[in-house]
């Protein structure tokens, strides 16, 4: 009998990081929170959003934008709940940080 053993770790696809490095003393804590609102007012019902807003990344003059959406149930079941969803959070994205 052979006993053929194979560590788990190379059988995981392998993940290539893409790290933006924001600087982080361009933290706008102002556009965050009134993101952050605007998010909460207009989809609370769906999700809740944690925003940041960096005015700027360390290779070129872009903003830096985190948002976390915690959604409320899965509206990711069905395509078009998706594709609305997703269409609605881009738009206020790019509304009210651009």
């Amino acid at each position: 009998m052979i006993l053929l053993m194979i560590p788990l770790s190379s059988m995981q696809p392998k993940f290539v990081e893409n790290e933006t490095k924001f600087v982080e003393s361009s933290y706008n804590l102002k556009v965050s929170k009134s993101t952050e609102k605007l998010f909460n007012d207009s989809l609370g019902q769906i999700l809740n959003a944690d925003i940041k807003v960096f005015e700027r990344i360390e290779t070129e003059n872009l903003k830096y934008v985190s948002a976390i959406f915690v959604l409320k149930k899965d509206y990711l079941e069905f395509d078009n709940d998706f594709e609305k969803l997703k269409t609605e959070t881009t738009r206020l994205l790019f509304d009210t940080v651009s």
